[in-house]
């Protein structure tokens, strides 16, 4: 078993002080805030899904080291999260289906944002557009690591 120490992190001291969003001139409180408004997303959205906690954890654990390396400011927060939650939950062999991935991410943020939530169907336009968001963050995600 492999144990964590400050001699094998997995973000250094520089990543962690000066991340690319701050760089970009993100205050670390924005920084923050939009960081735990991901992963409340990925929290609400799993259990909605009945996904496993280790598929929450791992997807949250993926945004926040994808953004260790990106500006939030450079990629698209929602795209990025949608990705994550996919890849998490191929990564963890509990694969849920796009269409119900894309249906629930879609209320939690429309709620969020206080507006009607009504179920978006396949056909529309905006259910394409978080379709295509949600491979494309996927693979963002997947090119960061694999560098």
């Amino acid at each position: 078993m492999t144990r964590l120490s400050l001699k094998n992190a997995l973000v250094s001291y520089e990543q962690l002080a000066e991340t690319p969003s701050r760089r970009d001139g993100m205050s670390q409180q924005k920084e923050n805030l939009i960081r735990r408004y991901a992963c409340q997303l990925i929290q609400s959205a799993g259990i909605l899904l009945k996904s496993p906690q280790v598929v929450m954890a791992t997807a949250q654990v993926l945004v926040n080291r994808f953004y260790y390396v990106s500006s939030i400011y450079q990629s698209d927060l929602r795209a990025i999260v949608l990705g994550a939650f996919l890849l998490a939950s191929k990564a963890e062999e509990h694969p849920q289906r796009i269409s119900s991935i894309i249906t629930v991410f879609d209320a939690l943020i429309k709620m969020h944002r206080g507006l009607t939530t009504n179920v978006l169907e396949r056909h529309e336009s905006e259910y394409e557009v978080m379709k295509n968001e949600m491979v494309e963050g996927e693979l963002q995600i997947m090119k960061k690591y694999l560098k």
